[in-house]
């Protein structure tokens, strides 16, 4: 990761091959190493945070959005062809995010803005990132995104991560 064009964006290196920051409050610009954890499970992290069978693709599309377009321009001298603006499609097409590595870090992009916004029940994406053992690297990428500057609490707030075996019960709920 460290060989990017875009490192000048992060704050950091990162961690579990994701480099965060966010724009506009709370919408996740991402760089997703093709060596991360998450790479291989980005298409159905996005099924289960919005717990639905349907094809990833057709969950997201690309879209323009001139204030985060103006802040990517601004903050780091990014041109659109650097990236990808995201946009969850139908009831939740205000949550947005910004890929700098291709189509899975936009995707692992509106993953954590599901997750940071904190409205839906996040049951089957818990369950699967515990089958995937990566509930403690999604942790650490959703305590990183709450911990930047540019990170807006209640702009998009909280996902408080549920305790272990409290998903069971909310399936029955």
């Amino acid at each position: 990761m460290a060989d990017g064009w875009w490192e000048h964006v992060f704050q950091d290196s990162g961690q579990h091959g994701v480099q965060l920051e966010t724009v506009c409050g709370n919408v996740p610009v991402i760089s997703l190493d093709s060596t991360s954890p998450f790479q291989t499970h980005c298409n159905h992290l996005l099924q289960a945070a919005l717990s639905t069978g349907a094809k990833a693709d057709g969950l997201y599309e690309y879209c323009t959005d001139k204030e985060i377009e103006s802040e990517l321009s601004r903050r780091w001298k990014l041109r659109q062809c650097d990236y990808f603006v995201a946009r969850l499609r139908g009831e939740h097409s205000h949550l947005r995010c910004v890929g700098l590595s291709g189509k899975r870090g936009s995707v692992l992009g509106l993953v954590v803005c599901v997750a940071l916004e904190g409205k839906l029940r996040l049951h089957d994406l818990w369950k699967d990132l515990e089958a995937y053992r990566l509930v403690k690297a999604f942790q650490d990428l959703l305590d990183a995104a709450k911990k930047l500057p540019s990170y807006t609490a209640g702009a998009g707030a909280t996902a408080a991560k549920p305790e272990p075996k409290q998903w069971e019960s909310w399936g029955s709920k």
